[in-house]
């Protein structure tokens, strides 16, 4: 999931699994965010008890990932996920658990002879009573629906940040004086920043749409850095035209 914020797309599906643990420092909306990303195999899972300070030490929040199309490994998961809580109240830390059931693709969710949906309402039900942890939501995600993933962790980073809620109410009047049908801001990071949008279809058409306006800017990027550093280049901004809609994308260059 890390490289869909690294907007990696075309590798995801021949990533190798994290091994050890990677860290990454970046800013979003003037914090400072560090980022580490844990293996899961078995070997490394002893390492982060062994050593809790080296790992959880200081976490604000914490991102659990579920493979549920590997149902044999539910219980193993779980009763990881109630070492980890263990070893923050050891810790004297109360992160924000955000548990992610991952690779629930699209097509796996609307075979309902898969009866995926009720392994998560399951697991759902099992994490919170084995964990009786306050803090806790769930997200359903899956690389083949980028938004779904750009959607969990962006929302999990606005909820560190108190100005978001300003940031979206700027953005509504703005829609609204501009006739907008729907507005994303996305930074750097591929994060989402605020939205807007007047009802769900255009929400999903914006959304499922990002990740190819990503690809586009970073592929223009590369060809000329020099004019997407000029305010007045044509680079600047995109214009498509489908289902007698217009999408905008542009730049903005702050500070």
């Amino acid at each position: 999931m890390i490289s869909v914020l690294k907007r990696e797309f075309t590798q995801i599906e021949s990533l190798s699994p994290t091994q050890g643990s990677q860290k990454r420092i970046f800013d979003f909306l003037g914090k400072q965010i560090a980022e580490f990303d844990l293996g899961g195999q078995k070997k490394y899972r002893i390492s982060y008890l062994k050593r809790p300070n080296d790992f959880f030490a200081n976490t604000s929040v914490a991102i659990y990932v579920i493979d549920i199309q590997d149902n044999n490994r539910f219980n193993e998961a779980i009763d990881f996920l109630e070492k980890v809580v263990q070893t923050f109240d050891k810790l004297e830390i109360n992160p924000f658990i955000h548990v992610f059931f991952h690779k629930a693709d699209p097509k796996l969710l609307k075979d309902q002879e898969n009866n995926y949906d009720s392994h998560i309402k399951k697991l759902k039900k099992k994490i919170n009573k084995n964990l009786n942890y306050k803090t806790i939501d769930f997200h359903t995600t899956s690389i083949f629906n980028i938004s779904s993933v750009l959607g969990a962790i962006s929302e999990i980073f606005l909820s560190l940040v108190p100005k978001t809620r300003l940031i979206d109410k700027i953005i509504e009047e703005f829609a609204k004086k501009t006739t907008s049908e729907g507005i994303l801001i996305v930074d750097d990071n591929s994060l989402f920043i605020g939205s807007y949008f007047t009802n769900k279809n255009i929400k999903e058409l914006v959304m499922d749409s990002i990740p190819y306006f990503l690809t586009l800017n970073d592929s223009f990027e590369k060809v000329n850095n020099n004019s997407l550093n000029n305010p007045n280049s044509p680079f600047q901004t995109m214009v498509i035209k489908k289902f007698q809609k217009n999408f905008i994308f542009s730049k903005l260059i702050l500070g």
